[in-house]
């Protein structure tokens, strides 16, 4: 199943377990996802086997909402504002490819058209170097 990451709530908090580490950023999701009943008796069970979890789901007694800046300072994401930004990128990105190509097109045309000087014409014999006495030299006297 794929969620739905550009539209959530986030804001920063705590782990709800000890130590209760802060600086935890938290995304909620705006779409409630259904699960099957057997996975909600599982996770109950669960709860269940710590005093205090099966009431509550939580180490803590839950804190009201706090806004402002000594609150929680929650942030909507909304898919809106996200999706264009990243069409718009799509289409820079398709049309760098798309001149690249081009480019590419055009100097592989000129390097015909002058010849070809290419790797095709460079791998003729190996010729020795002067004074090389070590390997190519055996192999070039097929040794």
């Amino acid at each position: 199943m794929m969620f739905d990451m550009q539209n959530r709530w986030t804001y920063k908090g705590s782990v709800t377990t000890p130590p209760c580490a802060t600086a935890v950023y938290w995304n909620v999701l705006r779409t409630v996802y259904p699960i099957k009943q057997k996975h909600l008796d599982q996770f109950n069970l669960q709860l269940a086997k710590k005093a205090g979890l099966e009431k509550t789901g939580n180490y803590r007694v839950i804190t009201d909402y706090i806004e402002g800046d000594a609150g929680h300072k929650a942030l909507i994401v909304d898919s809106s504002i996200s999706n264009v930004g990243m069409l718009i990128a799509v289409i820079v990105l398709a049309v760098a490819v798309f001149v690249l190509l081009l480019v590419v097109m055009k100097l592989r045309g000129d390097m015909k058209k002058a010849g070809g000087a290419g790797a095709t014409e460079m791998s003729g014999q190996v010729q020795p170097i002067s004074g090389d006495s070590g390997y190519n030299s055996q192999v070039n006297e097929g040794k």
